[in-house]
């Protein structure tokens, strides 16, 4: 018996899985209608209008405007506010400070007669001299280096003068616009007054010493011949050191353009 239904209930499942089956491949595939998920725009989500606020009643949350300060009215007859004034309240600024202006280097103009004269000195405090042309009398101090000064200078004769240098020779300026420059070169005075001194024993030695050879050559006198050569070598090495030493000792004087205008030479008068 139970067979039986067993079998009955088989066969009552299989004959509905068949007729399904045959159901489904009678019917025609469905296409979609509506677009992919990916592609489809999302629609605007529309919000309501937010109620507005009561008449005369702030929004909850929101702060309120700060009432405009109410300004008394200007007194009459007060004067208005220059233009450009600072605001009240705000600190003054403090105007920048005047820069003063360089003043201008005074020009210095010759009158007829006079040069502005530049006189630079390789010696410390020296002094430029002058005395008159004509009456050749004493030197006076004109200016000390390195002068720039308006000098008269015509019928005027100069030299430049200096502790320990060698006083150089006497040189004129011209007169005339312009600067009348001049550059010393000071020599040593000691030098100067060591190699005058070896030049003025050295001379007559050495003349002594060539009379004493030819005296003893004409009288056939050894003693005399020997004294002879002596001196005139003793006068020839001092003639030779006073040189370097007069040269070293001596001053010139050179012009704006290089050209030497004064040197002094050797002399015994400075001793």
């Amino acid at each position: 018996m139970r067979r039986q239904q067993t079998r009955a209930t088989f066969a009552l499942l299989l004959s509905l899985v068949v007729s399904g089956t045959a159901w489904s491949q009678e019917q025609p595939p469905r296409v979609p209608t509506s677009p992919p998920a990916s592609s489809a725009v999302p629609a605007p989500a529309v919000t309501p209008p937010a109620p507005g606020p009561a008449p005369g009643a702030a929004p909850v949350g929101t702060p309120l405007a700060p009432a405009p300060a109410v300004t008394a009215p200007a007194a009459p007859g007060a004067a208005p506010a220059a233009p450009g004034a600072a605001p009240a309240g705000t600190p003054p600024v403090a105007p920048a400070p005047a820069v003063p202006a360089t003043p201008a280097a005074p020009r210095i103009t010759a009158s007829p007669g006079e040069a502005i004269v530049h006189v630079a000195v390789s010696h410390r405090d020296a002094w430029l001299e002058m005395r008159d042309y004509v009456d050749q009398g004493e030197f006076q101090r004109v200016c000390r280096a390195p002068c720039d000064q308006r000098v008269l200078v015509q019928g005027r004769e100069a030299r430049v003068s200096a502790p320990g240098m060698t006083t150089s020779n006497v040189f004129r300026f011209d007169a005339g616009a312009g600067t009348a420059a001049v550059r010393v070169d000071g020599g040593s005075a000691k030098a100067r007054r060591y190699g005058i001194i070896t030049l003025a024993l050295g001379i007559p030695v050495a003349l002594g010493g060539m009379a004493m050879y030819a005296i003893g050559k004409v009288k056939k006198s050894s003693g005399l011949e020997g004294a002879g050569i002596a001196g005139l070598a003793l006068g020839g090495v001092s003639v030779v050191v006073s040189l370097p030493l007069l040269l070293v000792g001596s001053t010139n004087v050179k012009d704006a353009k290089g050209s030497l205008i004064a040197f002094s030479e050797p002399s015994t008068s400075s001793l």
